[in-house]
Parts: C-alpha cells; sequence; structure tokens
C-alpha cells in the first residue's frame, strides 16, 4: 500500500503515535570520522539492524559515510528519535572499546526532520543515495556497499522487514569461506586484508567486490542464519543478547543481511519505475535538501503544534488544562519530556511554559 501524505491540519506530525516518514541525520561537521573500516562499516549495518528491532521505527533508506549517517524512518516521531539515540549510543560503545575513545560521540548534534510531503520525500531518498557521488566515492549508489540504494529495482530483492528471499528459501547447509557450516567465524577488527577470502577483496571505495571485479551485492551469499550461531558466538559478533527473527542471515564477514530489515518495498512503490528514480537521482538535491537539514537546528516544531503537544501531556500526565497553574516540578517534569522525546530547544521550552532558562539549562 503506498503512504497517503495529509496536511498538518488534518494530522499531528508531533502526537507521538501516528506514523510518520523522518529525515534522520547526523552532523557531517562535528567529527573527523565515524568509520574507519570495513569492520566499522559491518558494525554500523549491524547496530542498524539492532535498533529496528528494539525501536519499533522501520529503516526506508540508508547511508554510511565515513563521518556521518543518514536514514529515512517511518514510524512515531518518538520511536525514530529512540532510534538514532540508540544507533549512537551502540556506534559510541563500539568506539570505546575498540579505539579505546570515551565520549567520542557524546553532544553528537541529531537532525530529525518530518517530511510533509511526498515530492520531498523522494527528493530525500535520492539525496541519501547520491551522497557517495557527492564524496567523490568512484562508484554508483548501487555498488556502495554502505548504502541501501543497491537493493533498489533488483530482481529478487523487495525488502520489506524480511529477508529478501523469504523464510521458506533458506537453504539447508550453509558454506561459509567455501567450506559446509552452521557457525559463522567472526572476524578480527584488525585482521589483514591478505588472509581474507581470495574471491573477495575490498577496494579503497568500501565495494566488495569478488574475483571477476562485480560488486558483491547479491544477498545470501556465504551466510548462515543467526539463529544457528550458538548464544556465546552471537554475543561476540553482534554485541547484544536480544533476539533475532528465526530467517535473519550473517554473511561470512560478520554483517547482517541488510534485506532482512530495509523496506526497500516502500521506495519503490513510491519511485514507481526505475526510471523515475534514475531521474530524481539525476537531480542536483544537495542545496534544498542542505537548506532543510541547517534551518532544522533552530527548532522544527512550531510553536503552534508544540502548544498543543503540551496541552495533550498536561491532561495526560497531571490532568491539568492550564500550563500556566502548574507548579515547577510539573513544568520540569514536562520540559523533559519535550526535550528528549520532541527535541524541542531549549529557549522554545523555556518560552513555551514559563521556565527561567538558566534553570532549564541545570535540569534538562
Amino acid at each position: 500500500m503506498r503512504p497517503e501524505f495529509v496536511s498538518m491540519v488534518e494530522t499531528d506530525f508531533f502526537n507521538g503515535t501516528d506514523k510518520h516518514f523522518f529525515h534522520v541525520c547526523t552532523d557531517g561537521s562535528a567529527l573527523a570520522w565515524l568509520f574507519k573500516d570495513e569492520h566499522d562499516y559491518i558494525k554500523g549495518i549491524n547496530c542498524i539492524a539492532i535498533c529496528t528491532l528494539t525501536t519499533g521505527a522501520t529503516v526506508v533508506s540508508y547511508v554510511l559515510m565515513d563521518n556521518h549517517v543518514h536514514f529515512v524512518l517511518q514510524g512515531t516521531m518518538p520511536a525514530c528519535k529512540n532510534f538514532i539515540n540508540r544507533f549512537k549510543h551502540l556506534i559510541g560503545k563500539y568506539i570505546s572499546y575498540r579505539y579505546s575513545i570515551k565520549g567520542y560521540l557524546r553532544g553528537l548534534p541529531t537532525r530529525i526532520i518530518p517530511i510533509r510531503d511526498e515530492e520531498y520525500l523522494l527528493s530525500v531518498l535520492a539525496y541519501i543515495d547520491r551522497n557517495p557521488i557527492v564524496a567523490g566515492y568512484r562508484s554508483l549508489p548501487n555498488e556502495y556497499r554502505w548504502g541501501s540504494a543497491r537493493f533498489l529495482f533488483r530482481e529478487n530483492i523487495s525488502g520489506n522487514g524480511n529477508c529478501s528471499w523469504g523464510k521458506d528459501c533458506i537453504p539447508d547447509n550453509t558454506f561459509l569461506n567455501g567450506k559446509k557450516s552452521n557457525i559463522i567465524t567472526p572476524v578480527s577488527p584488525k585482521r589483514n586484508s591478505s588472509s581474507t577470502n581470495s574471491n573477495s577483496n575490498p577496494n579503497r571505495n568500501g565495494i566488495t567486490t569478488n574475483s571477476n571485479g562485480n560488486s558483491r551485492y547479491t544477498s545470501g551469499e556465504f551466510s548462515t542464519t543467526i539463529t544457528m550461531l550458538q548464544a556465546r558466538q552471537r554475543r561476540k559478533i553482534l554485541g547484544t543478547h536480544i533476539n533475532f527473527p528465526q530467517y535473519w542471515t550473517i554473511d561470512a564477514d560478520g554483517m547482517i543481511d541488510p534485506t532482512c530489515f530495509i523496506a526497500s518495498g516502500i521506495q519503490e512503490n513510491l519511485f514507481k519505475t526505475p526510471a523515475r528514480y534514475l531521474y530524481f537521482l539525476s537531480r542536483k538535491l544537495e542545496g534544498e535538501i542542505d537548506s532543510s537539514i541547517y534551518s532544522s537546528t533552530k527548532s522544527f516544531i512550531p510553536d503552534k503544534e508544540l502548544r498543543y503537544i503540551i496541552s495533550r501531556m498536561a491532561r495526560e500526565l497531571f490532568n491539568c488544562n492550564d500550563v500556566r497553574i502548574m507548579d515547577i516540578p510539573s513544568r520540569l517534569a514536562l520540559a523533559r519530556k519535550l526535550r528528549y522525546e520532541y527535541a524541542s530547544s531549549q529557549k522554545q521550552i523555556a518560552r513555551m511554559l514559563r521556565l527561567n532558562l538558566e534553570i532549564l539549562k541545570g535540569y534538562v
């Protein structure tokens, strides 16, 4: 079913219950690096998979760049905010462990931008897929290993939250590095490239190729189902105790197959045809989208919408219809929810809740 877009008069993007599309990204100018090598990128992909299972947000599109990330998520605003916060937490924990850098992602600016119409959604989706080109990678978006573009409009690739080939099509026997096996051996983060499979060579653009030079974007190559791994081994590779769907698979590099969690079918339904997708992909969208990202740094929820949210929260939490008569502790409790669930700025919260800004800064 194609998603429908309605005006703000008919729906509220920020009520915390309705599902909508959001462009979620981190600031590319805030960090020198986010992913340094193949192992870092694989960890990033696995963190996306974990976040889809633990937050309720649907990943429609993604791209991991060396110093920032972009997502189009579908879900409630709190779920999408929880997704990016958990993603940053997992990556930050990994960086702390591997590189001995604590708090590296602390304070990393994040944008969560509501998408209000279909035309803009198509532009954002194409903008995300254009990132490797704009960054100077010598590959087409559908060859970039760390983005979702490689799963669009391909035969037998129709990700909708399940593995593309379906639960019943998983082969009985799994082969890892050419050997029949029911388990997978994790690769060392610092392994020498010469020790990898001779038929698979990562090039300098982050594209994994086989011996004949073709990009390895075929799902399921040398893969096994995650549930076939022993619990201890699964925790060692993926760093989590959560349970995975029984049809989700992981490859010989220790990366979860993105077709298990990427909802590429939504994107295909929006673009309708490959020709229309290529049309948007050919447009220089950076000025339009970058401007939207920049303007979102102020406060993307207008006061009018935030006033409605505050009134609803006050009624639900404190059985009060007028914020002006609420005591300070109650208003501070509202302030925390506005800050962490709706990403409102401290100045906007202070203004809307009639709180002293300096006091508020020490609380949220």
